[in-house]
């Protein structure tokens, strides 16, 4: 496939290097976008679309590129003729080449995740580590751009299965990585780095294990314990609840909301914050009953101990409370597909992710609306939501009273269901 460059006579053309079967694919003109692109065949196999997909990548750059560059001869009063532009064009596609050779892929994602601590701070962790895994998996080679496609993605996913990573965080890897290489796209207005479109049509299938949140009842078992004795399981169960009552925060909000209230209270009875993993904001949110004790139970609010701290002694009050009840926790690879199981006592599972999962659990259970719950957790959206929602034991109970109470009545009679009864049937 080449790409011609005419103006008032002259010309140039430009190979693609595009190699597309005719029978397999239509080259139209987009109207409204102002370009040329191939349409694939719905009858041909998903490997041809794909070739057809790349090919309107590379198509899209090359007269992108053009269209600026003639943009630009306009506002300059420029000349138009082809040996303007193909010169521009070289010059464009040379520093587009330096550029790659210069900033590897391992530098460019140092770039985002610095863009991304100036954007929110903490809560990053995840594409930290994404980097980190990248860096062992190429070893100190130098990986550019046009490096990553489809063979490129496989190796990596090879190596990641290796680590006997868990499907779900898999997953999380790619994901991350899609993120990172739309950010680079959506910073690139003068068009000059070559991103392979392999990255879009590379799939890892998201299955996760069915989220565990405390139900009411244990909830209330939690509360009242009485830790009168052992001050510091007592403000770790504290801070918990409070975190609970408050839509379920992450544990890097809870230790920020906690410094904020160690210096200046909650006199307004509501509490404005942010998270510090997303940068979602939480304007004037009422406090309930629950959050109101707990902050009026301390003369200054509790210091928050570390994660590691606090996850330890969660687990010694479930501990306490006997929670021996086993939960099912299956694991997936990276295909959806089931690779094992372990069951795990409810003692061994309390944590302050916990948080999270117990209040939007508990929230399902007084059947607050989710778009009202996913406002107070911060989900933006309800599939993410509904990943720390749990429907247990308690839930099945619930619909279970609902349904008997529907149909708490006698067995109907032959009458009423239309039925015959065959004993008094006439022979």
């Amino acid at each position: 496939m080449l790409v011609e460059y005419a103006h008032m006579g002259s010309r140039f053309r430009v190979n693609t290097k595009i190699k597309i079967d005719p029978a397999s694919s239509e080259l139209v003109f987009d109207v409204k976008n102002k370009i040329f692109k191939l349409i694939p065949n719905p009858t041909y196999d998903q490997e041809s679309r794909l070739v057809c997909d790349n090919g309107n990548t590379i198509l899209f750059d090359l007269q992108s590129k053009l269209q600026k560059i003639i943009a630009e001869q306009e506002i300059k009063e420029e000349s138009f003729d082809a040996g303007t532009v193909q010169s521009r064009l070289a010059a464009r596609n040379k520093q587009n080449d330096a550029i790659e050779k210069i900033k590897t892929v391992q530098h460019l994602f140092q770039e985002f995740i610095t863009h991304k601590e100036s954007k929110i701070g903490r809560g990053i962790n995840s594409y930290r580590s994404t980097n980190q895994h990248f860096l062992d998996f190429t070893s100190g080679k130098k990986v550019l751009l046009g490096d990553l496609k489809k063979e490129f993605l496989n190796a990596f996913l090879a190596y990641l299965e290796k680590q006997n990573l868990a499907g779900s965080t898999i997953f999380k890897q790619f994901k991350n990585l899609r993120i990172f290489l739309n950010w680079l796209k959506a910073n690139d207005e003068d068009g000059l780095l070559h991103i392979p479109n392999s990255y879009q049509n590379f799939r890892v299938k998201a299955r996760f294990a069915d989220p565990i949140g405390l139900t009411v009842e244990q909830f209330k078992f939690f509360i009242a314990l009485n830790l009168s004795s052992r001050s510091e399981l007592e403000r770790t169960r504290d801070l918990f609840v409070f975190g609970v009552a408050m839509g379920g925060l992450r544990y890097g909000d809870l230790v920020s909301l906690a410094a904020m209230l160690r210096k200046y209270g909650a006199g307004l009875g509501t509490l404005t914050f942010f998270e510090a993993k997303t940068g979602n904001q939480h304007t004037d949110v009422p406090l309930n009953d629950l959050a109101k004790n707990i902050i009026s139970k301390y003369e200054k609010f509790p210091l928050v101990p570390s994660n590691f701290r606090m996850n330890q002694n969660l687990k010694t009050i479930g501990r306490l409370l006997n929670w021996n009840v086993p939960k099912i926790i299956p694991t997936y690879n990276a295909y959806g597909q089931i690779t094992g199981k372990k069951i795990t006592e409810l003692k061994d599972l309390v944590s302050t992710k916990l948080m999270r999962k117990t209040s939007a659990t508990i929230d399902g259970l007084l059947n607050i609306e989710p778009m009202v719950s996913m406002k107070r957790s911060g989900h933006k959206s309800l599939s993410s939501y509904m990943r720390y929602r749990d429907v247990n034991k308690e839930s099945f109970e619930l619909s279970n009273q609902k349904w008997n109470s529907v149909f708490e009545t006698k067995q109907p009679s032959t009458k009423q269901t239309g039925l015959v009864d065959q004993s008094s049937k006439d022979t």
